[in-house]
Formats: structure tokens, sequence, C-alpha cells
């Protein structure tokens, strides 16, 4: 699987993405509820847990740009 397709499909918990990126965990929070408020990502309930990955129409749209990357390359 493409590190990018990974990524796309992967489910992380707030703690899993604190340890990957330079922000605190407050923050973290704060732009995972806004971003479930624009529809961008969804999450799944693990007992206490919180497990968010990229929405639906997020994924959608990724993949979509995608394909028109590949179709511009192959017409070149």
């Amino acid at each position: 699987m493409h590190k990018a397709d990974h990524c796309a499909s992967a489910s992380l918990n707030v703690n899993q993405i604190t340890e990957r990126m330079d922000i605190s965990r407050p923050a973290i929070s704060h732009h995972l509820k806004i971003l479930r408020q624009a529809d961008l990502i969804d999450f799944d309930r693990s007992g206490k847990e919180k497990y968010y990955r990229l929405s639906k129409n997020l994924r959608g749209l990724l993949q979509l740009i995608k394909d028109l990357i590949v179709a511009v390359e192959e017409s070149n």
C-alpha cells in the first residue's frame, strides 16, 4: 500500500496524532473538533478512545485528485 493511501485510511487517536506532530494535545483536540464540524474527519469510539480518520467524502475527493494527476501524466 502506498504511504499516502495508508495515511488516508489510517485511524489514529489523539495520543497517536500528538506523537506524530509538534503540536500540543489541547491544540490537536481543538483542530479535530473543527475538522469534525467541517465533515472532513470521522471517528469511531473504542472504549474511552476516539479514533479519527479522513471522512469518506474527503477520501473520495483525494482519490479523484489522484486519478486526475495520473490522467494528466499519462496524456503527456
